[in-house]
Formats: structure tokens, sequence, C-alpha cells
């Protein structure tokens, strides 16, 4: 990602909810897309995108996460 697309998302509500809702869109119009395989919501993928990790990585440290009890 282009240092100034991820400033933008990190520092703009605005622009970042207008990516949030185009990566929903794309998951939802396009359910069998490897995109939509990837990520749970548009917040999700925009979280991958400026986590600059592979998708892979990205993926496995999320789910991960999920697994983790804390007594």
């Amino acid at each position: 990602m282009a240092s100034k697309q991820r400033f933008e998302l990190l520092n703009f509500p605005n622009v970042r909810k207008a990516y949030v809702n185009t990566c929903q869109k794309v998951i939802t119009n396009n359910p069998e897309s490897k995109f939509a395989g990837n990520f749970k919501d548009g917040e999700d993928a925009v979280r991958w995108w400026t986590s600059q990790i592979s998708v892979k990585k990205y993926i496995a440290l999320r789910d991960l996460q999920g697994k983790i009890n804390y007594k």
C-alpha cells in the first residue's frame, strides 16, 4: 500500500469509511471470489490492507487471536 493511501486510511475517518463500504460491496456482490473468502467483512479487509503484511500472515494472526483463551 502506498504511504499516502495508508496515511489517509489511518487519519481520515470518512476516507476509511468509503474504503470499508467499497470492500463490503465487493464481498457482498461477489461471495464466491477469493477476496470474499479471505475476509469476514469490509472492515476486516481494510484492517489487512493497513497492516502491511501478507494476506496469509494476516489471516493466521486474526484466526489465532480468536483461539487464545485468557484466564
